[in-house]
């Protein structure tokens, strides 16, 4: 029987304290699969209360809120799932502008 853990590689990003982003590594247990959103609010109610996020959410699917990047695709964060055993890097959305973290201005588009 595997460790029932998913591991989440977080993006990391003040732009108005840092220079350059990071990536923060959570290791979550559990038996069961969950939505990205929920493993983010999970991350930020128990363990890294200072990661930044949308928590306004309709919850299926339809209000682009939680548009994240996962593994490299933009998705909707409350309605993509995960496995215990799966790694996953989380992201913002490509092509806004980063206010925090996972946090984007939709407004405005990134300046390339």
């Amino acid at each position: 029987m595997g460790e029932k853990v998913i591991t989440a590689r977080v993006f990391r990003f003040n732009p108005q304290k840092e220079k350059n982003p990071n990536y923060e590594v959570y290791k979550i247990q559990t038996d069961k699969h969950i939505s990205v959103l929920n493993l983010i609010a999970y991350i930020h109610q128990n363990i890294d209360r200072t990661l930044a996020y949308r928590n306004y959410i309709c919850n299926v699917g339809v209000c682009l809120s939680c548009l994240l990047q996962i593994d490299g695709k933009n998705a909707r964060a409350c309605t993509k799932t995960v496995n215990p055993g799966d790694t996953i890097t989380i992201e913002p959305p490509k092509g806004f502008q980063v206010i925090r973290d996972l946090v984007v201005d939709f407004r405005a588009k990134k300046k390339a």
